[in-house]
């Protein structure tokens, strides 16, 4: 045996494996951040005596969450723009605010409160999407979770990068620079279609087949949307993505809210992934994300939270329970999905997404110890009945006690163990004071 070694025993086990099983009494041993056995907790116990041990007996342990699409310094801009649809928003309030104060120090405090609050609803891996990456990067692996940087490239000059060309550039410096990282990967992040010309992303598509790369970009989040792509090319933005070859399994499309029937078979034939952030859909109007289609269809489909200035928080398993409502509410139908397929959204589905599935998104013998704890005996749970309802609820995430990624604990009773709170909201306030805010009428606020 390794010497770093723990015997973490649940009282309820939920693998998150295609078999949607779940085990009582079960415990899995961790050698050197990686599952090296699991069964039984009385054969475990016995078998490996020695070893330091985590008693879970009250708890329900499943994989670590994986939220697939986040702007984690958005943070820092939660409530602004409120009221406003997509386009409106970003143009009178996001990009105003981030011209007037983006800066690398700025995103590190905001990546800082977000990942807080991304380790103590449960996730231990998640996708970024933002400006100042290698900011990012340096805070996640500080605070030990895992990171996808979809490195943003985008046209138009902003105070991190000028245009698409140096934004690629960066990006292919960041993929050297985190080559076999063991919490940082790194993906090309074109912000949409219509943020760039066809010819960056094309070759945007011929970085990515060579190296291997994912590619996140948002899509048809809106009617205009899809309207505008019609009006141009005579075909959705899906069919154009087809014809110029980035339509593949490396490809992670987020929201996919309007979507025609030829574009879900697309993505379907071509093993696209869809990103699903239903709560920042609805807040700014944009529709629905048509799921059940899709997941009929056989396409892969995970969760993302979307940053927090058009979520207003960072729980993902609210947004799968909300994933999971949605899908029955519109048809009709209580039977068409199960919080365990919902959980499957969170873990396994977004290992898939992000390219790791070889690593994480499900407690299996070869693979990450991520996982999280839920202790049944908070009010929210109690009584325990059934353990994916317990966990796929508006109430599952503060539950949550223990977190640990690659077996080292993040979260221990509740508390955040690699950060001072009181110095990081005492940075927050300081941070706050300082801004005028604009409001969406035209008038400031502070």
């Amino acid at each position: 045996m390794a010497k770093n070694c723990l015997l973490v025993s649940a009282g309820w086990l939920l693998t998150a494996r295609e078999d949607r099983a779940f085990y009582e009494g079960w415990a899995f041993l961790i050698e050197d951040g990686i599952v090296s056995d699991m069964g039984p907790q009385k054969d475990l116990t016995t078998k490996y005596s020695t070893s330091d041990k985590l008693a879970l007996h009250d708890h329900i342990v499943c994989p670590g969450l994986i939220n697939c699409h986040n702007h984690a310094a958005m943070k820092l801009m939660r409530g602004l723009g409120q009221g406003l649809n997509l386009d409106d928003w970003l143009q009178q309030a996001i990009w105003p605010f981030e011209k007037e104060h983006l800066d690398a120090p700025t995103v590190g405090l905001g990546a800082e409160l977000a990942i807080v609050e991304m380790l103590m609803s449960g996730i231990t891996t998640f996708s970024d999407m933002y400006f100042f990456p290698e900011t990012v990067a340096s805070v996640a692996e500080r605070l030990g979770l895992n990171v996808q940087l979809a490195v943003p490239i985008i046209s138009l000059d902003t105070r991190w990068a000028r245009g698409s060309e140096e934004c690629l550039h960066r990006a292919l410096a960041l993929h050297d620079l985190y080559r076999d990282h063991q919490h940082v990967s790194v993906s090309f992040g074109p912000h949409s279609v219509e943020a760039l010309d066809l010819e960056t992303l094309e070759k945007i598509g011929m970085y990515a087949d060579e190296l291997d790369l994912g590619i996140q970009i948002h899509l048809q989040e809106t009617s205009g949307e899809l309207d505008r792509a019609l009006k141009k090319h005579g075909h959705s933005f899906v069919v154009l993505l087809k014809k110029i070859g980035l339509m593949n399994e490396r490809l992670q499309v987020v929201h996919a809210v309007h979507l025609t029937s030829e574009d879900k078979a697309i993505l379907a034939e071509t093993n696209a992934n869809v990103i699903h952030c239903p709560s920042s859909n609805l807040l700014l109007g944009s529709g629905i994300c048509p799921t059940k289609d899709l997941l009929e269809l056989g396409v892969n489909v995970a969760l993302g939270t979307d940053g927090s200035a058009s979520n207003n928080g960072i729980d993902l398993l609210s947004e799968a329970a909300l994933a999971e409502s949605l899908i029955k509410g519109i048809a009709q139908d209580a039977s068409v999905y199960r919080a365990s397929n919902a959980l499957g959204m969170t873990t396994i589905n977004g290992a898939r997404a992000l390219g790791l599935e070889r690593r994480i998104g499900s407690l299996e013998v070869g693979k990450d110890a991520d996982f999280i704890a839920l202790d049944t005996r908070h009010p929210a749970i109690e009584p325990m009945i059934d353990p994916f309802r317990s966990i796929i609820s508006n109430s599952g995430a503060r539950c949550i006690s223990h977190v640990y990624a690659k077996g080292k604990p993040l979260v221990e009773d509740g508390i955040c163990v690699n950060t001072d709170l009181a110095d990081l909201r005492e940075r927050a306030t300081d941070w706050r004071a300082s801004k005028v805010f604009p409001g969406i009428d035209g008038r400031a606020y502070n």
